[in-house]
């Protein structure tokens, strides 16, 4: 009789803890299926640290994340031109897929929402603009989009 008792009390520990590791599993499986968890990608965390230098306008660290083979292909001295840094005064990611991070800035006259690339050179990450502005200034979005608010 008492083998019988102890035997059934560790068939119940044994399916709680049967229970729990398929609650477990589940909730592990959802987790890495949408992302959640896995922390800021490296391409956000690039355009995160751009758009802080943004913010700040802080020149010397929005040239020194230009893409270098950009700057070569395009034959520029960055030294020579201003990042066009709009002067945000927030920034939300929208979105990030792959290299692309797209985000919308707020700043005193409006919003604008900005597709940034990130491009990997020698293990460090730059943003690639999308080229020359009409004033002369490096813009470092790829797209941007206007929006009324």
């Amino acid at each position: 009789m008492i083998q019988r008792v102890v035997g059934q009390k560790t068939m119940k520990v044994a399916k709680r803890t049967s229970r729990a590791a398929v609650i477990t599993g589940i909730v592990l499986a959802l987790a890495i299926a949408t992302g959640c968890g896995a922390g800021p990608s490296k391409s956000e965390k690039t355009v995160r640290r751009f758009v802080s230098a943004m913010m700040r306008d802080d020149q010397a660290t929005l040239r020194s994340m230009i893409s270098p083979s950009w700057l070569r292909a395009a034959g520029i001295n960055v030294e020579e031109y201003v990042v066009n840094a709009l002067s945000p005064v927030s920034c939300e990611v929208e979105s990030v897929r792959g290299p692309e991070v797209t985000v919308k800035l707020r700043h005193l006259a409006g919003a604008t929402r900005l597709v940034l690339r990130v491009t990997d050179e020698e293990g460090q990450s730059y943003i690639e603009p999308g080229g020359i502005g009409s004033r002369g200034w490096i813009e470092p979005w790829v797209r941007m989009e206007r929006l009324d608010e």
